[in-house]
């Protein structure tokens, strides 16, 4: 079995269907070369996703690997110089993309430190359910618990199916209190996204 590990850009569809237009853009936030810095940065993680998933080989796996723990370093230090950014300092786009690369983080303890963080940002309306179900689901699962929302998956028997999740029966009503499709529907999504992803081209 292999961990679906990958966010790709199924979930940047999701995320621009329903951004706020009223959130600062890139015109008028505080940290320009910060917004910058972690668009390049995601766009890295996206590059670096997409091959792996084209080619699932040990060299692209450590390129992603590596390139997740020279992010999560780049996070740090933007914390500690900037403290805890909101989308004026850094724009939506900008906070998107933060939330994204946290994710990938391969540092637990961080990804818990920043938990409180991406709540915050998620409560105020400049981040979506989605964020903040899938670091709390991302992280249960590297801990080797059970997750809460259903957004971890994994390759089993060439299908995507999610990781054991906490009180089963009762996760599609906490889907959908953070705005996410039932896991049904998600289920379905992902498998089809990433089937199309895998193919060859014609």
């Amino acid at each position: 079995m292999r961990r679906l590990f990958v966010i790709l850009s199924f979930f940047m569809l999701l995320q621009a269907c329903s951004n706020n237009p009223m959130l600062p853009t890139k015109h008028s936030v505080n940290y320009p070369n910060i917004r910058e810095a972690l668009l390049n940065m995601k766009e890295q993680d996206q590059l670096a996703r997409a091959r792996f998933m084209r080619d699932q080989s040990r060299e692209n796996e450590t390129i992603m690997e590596t390139l997740d723990s020279e992010h999560t370093e780049k996070l740090k230090a933007i914390i500690a110089q900037y403290g805890q950014v909101d989308s004026h300092d850094i724009g939506q786009d900008g906070l998107n993309a933060f939330s994204l690369i946290l994710l990938h983080s391969p540092n637990i303890k961080f990804k818990e430190k920043m938990l409180p963080f991406i709540e915050t940002r998620y409560a105020n309306g400049e981040l979506e359910g989605q964020d903040y179900a899938l670091l709390i689901d991302k992280i249960l699962v590297n801990k080797g618990e059970k997750q809460y929302y259903g957004t971890q998956f994994i390759l089993k028997h060439g299908q995507y199916v999610p990781e054991e999740i906490i009180d089963a029966s009762k996760v599609d009503a906490r889907r959908q209190a953070v705005g996410l499709p039932s896991l049904a529907e998600y289920s379905r999504l992902i498998n089809e996204y990433y089937t199309n992803l895998t193919q060859p081209p014609e």
